[in-house]
């Protein structure tokens, strides 16, 4: 029998050991703890006799929420003069809990009825009958949720994203994907109602109340990961089709951080493949952030181009590409901190749900869209076209409470009832039209219709209320000729790769093919790689382009230094014609480096990482000591003086 030759993993079994032997060390080390004396021992179980101690139950969330509505309570007692918070709260009664109401309705922004843990009797006599009318309350679930489906899609394809991408086509949440924690109240009330309290004499040193205080603690140290989407959760890989036998690229991502995941997760991945429509590809997205973040393991790896040309090799049928460990743990979609992307913070739910809701405004939406409507969307096309036991796996419901039925299904019946009783044909398409929100979509409805952004969402109101009226009235007037042809405005945006990227995606043809979409899609992540190093800002109005003399220059004559060391202080992530264009004054200059950038120049000064980021200095590695040594630098050097933080 001829002998085994070693598989190719055994070429590397020594930068294998070599790994395996550090990380037991450090492991060992980590552990490695002093044990504790018989006498401090002794002194803990004392201590811990004279400690009731109960560990709450509550979520996270919960936590917060019940936190935030003690400083609802706090301010009730404070305009009431009930005196101290907890003497009041063990005396409450029924005309307390009513009037506490009637404060919150009257003084917080409250459109639906509570009442739901209150008495019976009271609910019905004192809630029901005289608060609801009187500050005209409504039921939870009485509000008319939107459904967005492929058409919106199709109108925010200017504005797609990957976090968009993600809501549209796997309906989950978006606290899944960006972060949606919410942040502990500032004014003590968390910490008066959840923190530790140690009521007994303070009898041990500072180490031994440290691991005490540890051993009783409500909560782990951390679970050492945001909850939003990481690198970790996101499997990309490289499998043999089984039908055609070609390389493809495939995605597998996992979502865990669902509702109630604290007490009970049901993990769930969904699987991704290469979208012929480039603008919905969510491959293409993950793999251009990653190229541009330098996550992916294997150092070649290092442009688009040669994350889509890896192949399986021998009789393997799938190659995972694997990231770096030091990306593992990082969000995937992150917050955008002054001149940088932060490494470490995720983007937040605000921001998402801000940028939807006046994207959709700007495409002429009649309200403004949020994140939820995509996970709406995604159930209602799932609903039909799966089984519900799929369905509800999806969007990770207990099938046997109905969750779906009761808060996702779509309000409007999708049926062509009508014609179903009357035995005629049905309108399916017409139908279909009506069950979503794109039907009242008015292009000429644009974010900016009015100057005054006061009045701007009265009065698209009521231009959504009347202009069915104005169109009628004028069509009664036989004016309709007279009306000017609605145009499309043109795309016009200030960054080329932006612009060079738009026009690819939004003018795909139809009947490219396999080589011409390959070539396509690599150079679409390309412009997004390109498009991550690159910040957009508002368009100044009063910049002009000022006609330049002309003045003649001898063929021998030096070129004039693009970067100068004598110039203003500018971001490399914005366009040149924005670095440029100077301040109009020098309070304006520093105004913007304290809001942009001494924040994080401060945590950079605490790691002694201050560098110059000019050009001339980046290539001769400047360091400089601290903010003062920055400040006295500029100044020498660049002639900008900046202000002193006192």
């Amino acid at each position: 029998m001829a002998p085994v030759r070693p598989s190719g993993g055994a070429r590397h079994h020594a930068n294998f050991i070599k790994r395996f032997t550090e990380r037991e060390a450090q492991r060992r080390d980590a552990r490695r703890k002093v044990p504790l004396t018989a006498t401090q021992r002794a002194a803990r179980r004392e201590k811990l006799r004279q400690i009731r101690f109960l560990k709450p139950a509550d979520a996270d969330c919960t936590q917060v929420n019940t936190a935030s509505m003690l400083r609802k309570w706090k301010r009730y007692y404070d305009s009431a003069k009930l005196g101290p918070w907890l003497k009041a709260i063990r005396k409450a009664d029924r005309a307390t809990t009513i009037d506490f109401l009637d404060h919150l309705y009257k003084n917080y922004k409250i459109t639906s009825k509570a009442g739901r843990y209150m008495d019976l009797n009271d609910s019905k006599e004192w809630h029901d009958a005289v608060l609801v009318p009187k500050y005209d309350l409504r039921a939870p679930n009485m509000i008319n949720k939107q459904v967005a489906d492929w058409n919106d899609l199709l109108r925010h394809r200017v504005h797609l994203s990957g976090c968009y991408l993600f809501l549209a086509c796997t309906g989950c949440r978006p606290a899944e994907i960006v972060d949606n924690e919410k942040r502990k109240p500032k004014d003590g009330s968390w910490e008066e109602l959840y923190a530790y309290k140690d009521d007994a004499d303070d009898e041990l040193s500072d180490e031994d109340a440290r691991l005490l205080k540890e051993m009783l603690s409500a909560k782990t140290l951390g679970r050492g990961r945001l909850k939003a989407l990481c690198y970790k959760d996101i499997q990309l890989m490289v499998v043999r089709h089984p039908v055609t036998g070609e390389d493809v690229h495939a995605m597998a991502v996992k979502f865990t951080h669902h509702k109630g995941a604290d007490n009970k997760l049901k993990p769930t991945i969904f699987f991704f493949t290469l979208s012929r429509r480039l603008i919905f590809c969510l491959i293409t997205v993950i793999i251009s952030l990653a190229v541009a973040d330098g996550a992916f393991d294997a150092p070649s790896l290092n442009s688009v181009r040669r994350v889509f040309e890896v192949k399986n090799t021998g009789p393997v049928k799938c190659t995972p590409l694997r990231w770096k460990r030091e990306w593992l743990k990082r969000p995937v979609f992150r917050r955008f901190n002054g001149p940088e992307v932060s490494a470490d913070e995720a983007l937040p739910y605000s921001k998402l749900r801000d940028d939807i809701g006046r994207q959709s405004l700007d495409a002429g939406q009649e309200k403004p869209m949020q994140p939820k409507d995509f996970r709406r969307g995604a159930a209602n096309e799932a609903n039909g076209k799966a089984p519900n036991a799929v369905r509800d796996q999806m969007m990770r419901h207990d099938p046997k409470w109905a969750t779906f039925n009761s808060a996702y299904i779509n309000v409007r019946v999708k049926f062509h009832l009508q014609n179903a009783v009357l035995h005629e044909p049905h309108e399916d398409a017409l139908i279909k039209m009506l069950m979503h929100i794109s039907v009242m979509r008015d292009p000429r409805a644009n974010g900016d219709m009015v100057p005054d952004e006061a009045i701007l969402k009265e009065y698209r109101a009521d231009y959504f209320y009347n202009r069915p009226t104005w169109d009628i009235e004028r069509q009664a007037r036989r004016e309709e000729e007279e009306e000017e042809e609605y145009v499309e405005p043109a795309v016009d945006l200030q960054i080329p790769e932006r612009a060079r990227l738009a026009e690819i995606l939004c003018n795909q043809p139809e009947d490219r093919s396999y080589k011409d979409l390959f070539d396509l899609r690599i150079q679409a992540a390309e412009l997004m790689v390109a498009l991550c190093d690159k910040r957009e800002t508002a368009r100044c109005r009063r910049i002009r382009q000022c006609a330049r003399p002309e003045v003649s220059v001898k063929e021998s004559s030096p070129v004039p230094d693009p970067f100068p060391l004598l110039m203003q202080k500018t971001d490399e992530m914005l366009l040149y014609e924005t670095r440029v264009f100077p301040f109009c004054r020098p309070s304006v200059m520093n105004d913007h480096f304290n809001r942009e950038h001494l924040g994080e120049m401060k945590e950079s000064e605490k790691r002694n990482l201050i560098f110059c980021s000019h050009p001339k200095c980046k290539e001769e590695g400047m360091k400089l000591k601290n903010l003062d040594h920055f400040r006295a630098y500029v100044m020498n050097v660049y002639g900008v003086e900046l202000r002193r933080s006192d």
